[in-house]
């Protein structure tokens, strides 16, 4: 769990709720509760659940200063969100509108012939990453950074 590793570290709470219908009621909960600054991996399926609530997903989110999208429903249905991508084993969030950013001292990101990103770990690893595919397509504008098709 790399986001909460590194919310710990710098001493950030946090909390979660599963991305799905059933626990979109929680994830309302914990924005009305906690406050959070920053929402991460808000999905389709999450949005779908709001509104079988009844609620708004724009208004349950609207107190978060970013909230980052996980797939295209959740960014068609929340405009001023970011996006969020998985990249195999780790992930890239949207730091300017078309550019997304990765932790390039763990992990080195190459485009294959056919613009496939390849993911590959840079740190000691039980279980080394070496060019896994990630099905997701774009390329590498320099370590770190990537801009997807």
């Amino acid at each position: 769990m790399p986001i909460e590793k590194a919310a710990g570290r710098c001493g950030a709470l946090y909390s979660s709720a599963d991305a799905s219908p059933a626990d979109a009621f929680r994830v309302a909960a914990l924005v009305r509760q906690l406050e959070p600054k920053i929402v991460v991996g808000v999905n389709g399926a999450v949005v779908d659940g709001l509104r079988d609530l009844e609620r708004d997903p724009v208004d349950v989110l609207s107190s978060v200063e970013t909230v980052l999208a996980a797939d295209d429903d959740a960014a068609a249905a929340l405009p001023d969100a970011r996006r969020w991508r998985k990249l195999g084993p780790t992930s890239a969030w949207e730091m300017e509108p078309g550019r997304l950013a990765y932790d390039a001292d763990r992990w080195d990101v190459v485009a294959d012939d056919s613009a496939e990103l390849l993911v590959s770990s840079r740190a000691p690893r039980l279980t080394p990453a070496e060019r896994l595919r990630t099905g997701v397509r774009g390329r590498v504008e320099r370590p770190g950074t990537l801009v997807l098709d």
